[in-house]
């Protein structure tokens, strides 16, 4: 009765993990992910408490580098400018972060609990799969999911899938359980089935790009010359061939309208250099002040360019903030997925992600879309923790 009882106790946090980690996959009630977040908090505290502050020093010097400075630079430029919707904004950006140390904690203290988050991401994956089919069944046009516009459901695939994928081809490899992994696999598979439904330019170029980036730094890891040259001749080529022959396929009308944002964005950085027009103000200086006269959509609230919309409300000090931040987190899987352990199959998943995010967010709304944020940076702590704990039992 004692072992059932210590069994059933040791099985909670892989349970709030697994919770946890579907509600930010799939964020469409903000009951669950307020509970799940609720829930996560208490087992830390219940279950850890002793070693939250030791397991928070491990988080590596650089991540917290990244973090401060970003965290810093939008506060400043907030503050500076005396805006209450923008400082109410900027502490929004932060409070985002928190499942980065919620994800990190659980996944950090015991190893294999962090299983339970892959079994979350490939069931979110499964109920997106779902949902994008019956909806392209439906009206055979871009899916958009739950998210009410196809490059937000692209968004969070553009997370989700990277995990899903390196995590069912990971199992596999480890011959615990091929049937299982099979069944990853496919939902896989699928996945990308449904992100090319939503035909999100941004996302399926930065999964691309980001996948590229991979196979090299795993070649140069392995030092796979030969083989890994053939590989990427190839990819080049095909590559280039689907670009020319899709130019006009991947062409829309509102294309020109995203140059016209840019100008727009550099018109309204060039007059609020240093702390920029603040985080809440870009759409009522746009339409008041910025907008083209040649513009077509006038109801935008943000210049579908991460970069711009930082340097735009935040100025130099927030824009240069939000480029550490990034050159931060991609240094750190860089490093990391050079080494020689299991710990680089979460980092190639992470380095991808970051990348795909990346790209997709110069021609979209990037990770100032909360869900996508939050679901970033718990992925980023789920990475870490998985390394931490991998590294302690060597």
């Amino acid at each position: 009765m004692t072992n059932l009882r210590d069994r059933k106790r040791e099985a909670i946090p892989s349970v709030v993990l697994f919770l946890y980690s579907l509600s930010l996959a799939w964020p469409q009630y903000n009951a669950f992910v307020s509970i799940a977040a609720a829930l996560a908090i208490v087992v830390i505290i219940c279950f850890y408490r002793k070693e939250i502050l030791v397991k928070l020093a491990a988080v590596p010097r650089l991540l917290y580098w990244a973090f401060g400075v970003f965290v810093c630079a939008v506060l400043v430029a907030s503050l500076a400018i005396h805006d209450s919707a923008s400082i109410a904004k900027a502490q929004n950006i932060i409070y985002w972060m928190l499942p980065f140390f919620l994800m990190y904690l659980l996944a950090s203290f015991e190893k294999n609990k962090w299983l339970a988050a892959y079994y979350g991401f490939h069931l979110a994956l499964l109920i997106s799969n779902i949902i994008g089919l019956a909806e392209f069944i439906k009206t055979h046009g871009r899916v958009t999911g739950p998210y009410g516009h196809p490059n937000h459901f692209a968004m969070m695939l553009d997370i989700l899938l990277p995990y899903c994928l390196f995590m069912a081809v990971n199992y596999y490899r480890s011959k615990n359980n091929r049937l299982l992994a099979c069944g990853m696999l496919a939902n896989s598979i699928w996945g990308v089935a449904t992100l090319f439904l939503t035909a999100s330019r941004g996302a399926i170029l930065g999964i691309l790009l980001g996948a590229y980036f991979c196979l090299i730094l795993y070649g140069f890891r392995k030092i796979l010359w030969q083989k890994m040259a053939l590989i990427i001749v190839l990819l080049t080529c095909s590559l280039g061939y689907l670009g020319y022959n899709n130019m006009q396929n991947f062409h829309r009308s509102y294309d020109y309208e995203r140059i016209l944002l840019m100008e727009s964005s550099y018109n309204m950085w060039n007059d609020h250099k240093v702390f920029g027009v603040g985080l809440a103000n870009w759409e009522k200086e746009y339409q008041k002040k910025y907008i083209s006269p040649q513009a077509k959509e006038k109801e935008l609230d943000m210049p579908h360019n991460i970069i711009a919309y930082y340097f735009s409300t935040t100025g130099l000090i927030g824009g240069i903030g939000f480029c550490i931040l990034m050159l931060g987190i991609m240094a750190y899987l860089i490093k990391n997925s050079l080494g020689l352990s299991l710990n680089v199959v979460f980092c190639y998943a992470m380095l991808l992600v970051a990348i795909a995010v990346t790209i997709h967010g110069l021609v979209d709304v990037g990770i100032t879309m909360k869900s996508a944020a939050r679901f970033f940076y718990g992925c980023l702590g789920l990475t870490v923790g998985v390394i931490s704990c991998l590294d302690d039992k060597k």
